[in-house]
């Protein structure tokens, strides 16, 4: 991808997980600082696990951000 490429890439809309609206709000300088950035690491890795909708079966690890274990909270009085 060029940064002519990248930098029109940055400001259309695109699935989850990738914060498009930020890179939207973002200066040419930032955007193309980013794109040099990236390009300095070398080459390609795998490429990410596909993007799955809320709700189906998951195959690759994730985290839960959801608290577990919490200590029960008192009842609250009958009126």
């Amino acid at each position: 991808m060029s940064e002519s490429e990248w930098l029109t890439r940055a400001r259309t809309s695109m699935k989850p997980p990738m914060p498009w609206f930020n890179l939207a709000e973002m200066k040419d300088d930032d955007l193309r600082a980013m794109y040099h950035y990236v390009r300095s690491l070398g080459a390609k890795g795998k490429p990410a696990p596909k993007y799955v909708p809320p709700g189906q079966q998951v195959s690759t690890p994730f985290i839960v951000f959801v608290p577990q274990n919490l200590p029960p909270q008192p009842r609250a009085a009958a009126k």
